[in-house]
């Protein structure tokens, strides 16, 4: 699977850049993430849950529905104990 060759490189000291639209995987592969808007810029750059929790940015990124009751398919609290590369960033378009 990509999301388990991602973590092995992270893990070994690789920094890898990847794009996605699956909010799912980034707990998994990244501490760090970039969002990137409709206009191609940066609209955020931060730590993992602070970017997960912000529900405005993932509505403006258009990364999630604005009728969505909560900003993240999981519970947050299991992603504050999962390990992810330290130096993994995902970027959202």
């Amino acid at each position: 699977m990509l999301v388990n060759l991602i973590r092995r490189l992270g893990e070994h000291g690789r920094t890898i850049v990847t794009a996605t639209h699956e909010l799912e995987i980034v707990p998994l592969i990244a501490r760090r993430v970039i969002v990137l808007g409709e206009e191609r810029r940066v609209l955020a750059d931060g730590q993992l849950l602070e970017i997960l929790r912000d529900r405005a940015l993932l509505v403006r990124a258009n990364l999630i529905h604005p009728q969505r009751r909560r900003s993240w398919p999981l519970p947050l609290e299991a992603e504050e104990e999962q390990q992810a590369p330290s130096d993994t960033a995902a970027s959202s378009l």
